[in-house]
């Protein structure tokens, strides 16, 4: 039996003078024999997505960051949105198993190089540093009737270490992700703060100042990269672990266990894991003023020290696989 897998191919904003084809496109991907990757969706109908989500009637949501990092552009480079970046609607209305309609739900000053999105019934989530936006289309026409700031103060802006797409967990809280380029300063709808930050700055000249042994009012020490919940009305925000790099999506299961990864390209140290609650993932010091290079012990390879493996109080790294 084969797995049929579709594929959304679109350019890259740095790249997209040299147009990529299908078919160089699918031969950049290594599938196994019993997989089959088939093109879905590719630029024009969009550029750049860094997310996406699909609703109820089988639609792919995109975010599309076809400004991100424009502050590094010249003024022949390819395009730039100056009404801000937008979220698309793709959808296959044919079902010959490719997309054949794309709309704009939603283009945006606010929106700088989102990279997150959930579509949860009637509202949609949208993820773009400093910002947790909610739209809400109350009546179903695919345009927006209101929005709201859901959270702001998180770091990362025009960054990819920011705030990564919010998922709807089994208890019906939503669960998400903040990379490591703080610092976090965000308080919630019931009046919470969180602060945390680290040694971490750079990839964006918003990244300027960050760090660590900041106290949230929970008087916690929160480092690096957070996972965090928070409930439908911007309330009870609560970190579920902290001190990754840069984790995308932290998933719940049935169980209401947690698991994330945690990219990372200085070494090749990249990780998938199971997320201990509070738990110290170790990339930074506890506090975050050090990094793992400054904590590195003679004769300890790079992935353990990486992870502050023989720290007391981190969280197990898992296997460390190198890719």
């Amino acid at each position: 039996m084969r797995i049929s897998l579709l594929f959304v191919f679109a350019i890259a904003v740095f790249s997209c003078k040299q147009k990529k084809s299908e078919q160089s496109g699918r031969h950049a991907l290594n599938v196994p024999d019993d997989l089959e990757v088939t093109l879905w969706a590719e630029s024009p109908m969009l550029y750049n997505p860094t997310n996406m989500d699909v609703d109820i009637k089988g639609r792919i949501w995109v975010t599309e960051a076809v400004n991100y990092r424009s502050y590094r552009n010249n003024d022949s480079f390819f395009m730039h949105r100056p009404k801000g970046d937008r979220i698309m609607i793709l959808e296959d209305t044919d079902h010959d198993g490719k997309a054949d309609t794309a709309k704009v739900f939603v283009q945006d000053s606010d929106l700088l190089s989102p990279v997150g999105i959930a579509v949860l019934g009637n509202k949609v989530v949208v993820s773009c540093s400093p910002n947790l936006i909610v739209y809400t289309d109350e009546n179903g026409d695919d345009v927006p009737d209101k929005k709201e700031i859901l959270l702001t103060g998180f770091g990362g802006k025009d960054h990819d270490h920011s705030l990564h797409a919010v998922y709807g967990g089994p208890d019906g809280n939503w669960y998400f992700n903040v990379g490591n380029a703080g610092p976090h300063i965000v308080k919630d709808k019931a009046g919470f703060t969180l602060r945390a930050g680290s040694l971490y700055t750079g990839g964006s000249p918003y990244n300027d100042k960050n760090e660590g042994s900041m106290v949230s009012d929970d008087g916690k020490v929160w480092t690096g990269g957070l996972a965090l919940r928070v409930n439908a009305e911007g309330k009870s925000l609560k970190v579920m672990g902290h001190n990754f790099r840069n984790s995308y999506e932290v998933i719940p299961d049935s169980y209401g266990n947690l698991w994330q990864n945690d990219n990372d390209d200085e070494v090749l140290a990249c990780r998938t894991s199971w997320l201990m609650e509070n738990g110290n993932a170790g990339f930074f010091s506890t506090d975050g003023t050090r990094s793992w290079k400054a904590d590195q012990r003679p004769g300890q390879s790079i992935p353990t020290a990486h992870w502050h493996q023989d720290d007391p109080g981190v969280m197990p790294a898992g296997d460390k696989i190198a890719n």
